[in-house]
């Protein structure tokens, strides 16, 4: 099949089944222009969380949006393949942003000084990506990140540090490996 078939026939599938799907969330995702979502994406909002698609997002097979509480706004971005976005408080990401199969963005963690008296089992921090980031295969970012223009995330690199704007980072944790030009 022709590939601009394909992807017609995605974004009407969209129209209707984003449509059915806002309805039952009760407003809590609000999609603002055209979407290639795969019917395999899942997309899940819980509690007070909540999901804002804009421009022309492109989501792959076995990617994973979870707002727990917490709140993602994709614009005009593209995921890969098995990507996991989990948010139980902000994630934002920017315009053309390229991320790989496999990446997890998660803008908490557990909270390992859990007393018995506490009931906050999670530490959470807002991470926001800014436009024309690339995001290699297999990368995390982790909670509280700022990842500035035109960066490079290496593939399976760690992200637990903000990263500034055309910076090339690699490793766990990642590093600055050298500045684009």
């Amino acid at each position: 099949m022709n590939r601009k078939w394909k992807y017609g026939i995605r974004i009407v599938e969209n129209m209707f089944r984003f449509g059915i799907l806002k309805k039952i969330s009760g407003g809590k995702i609000n999609i603002q222009g055209r979407q290639l979502i795969s019917r395999k994406a899942k997309i899940c909002v819980e509690g007070k969380g909540n999901i804002k698609l804009h421009g022309m997002n492109q989501i792959e097979d076995g990617s994973l949006l979870h707002s727990a509480n917490g709140i993602i706004e994709l614009n005009s971005t593209f995921i890969n393949r098995n990507c996991t976005i989990v948010a139980m408080k902000h994630i934002t990401i920017d315009r053309n942003v390229t991320i790989g199969p496999n990446v997890c963005i998660y803008d908490h963690d557990h909270n390992l000084d859990l007393n018995k008296q506490d009931k906050i089992h999670y530490k959470c921090k807002e991470i926001h990506i800014y436009e024309n980031v690339w995001i290699g295969a297999n990368a995390t970012v982790l909670k509280g990140v700022t990842i500035g223009k035109n960066a490079v995330i290496a593939a399976g690199a760690s992200v637990v540090k903000n990263v500034p704007e055309n910076a090339i980072v690699g490793g766990v944790p990642a590093k600055i490996i050298k500045m684009r030009k």
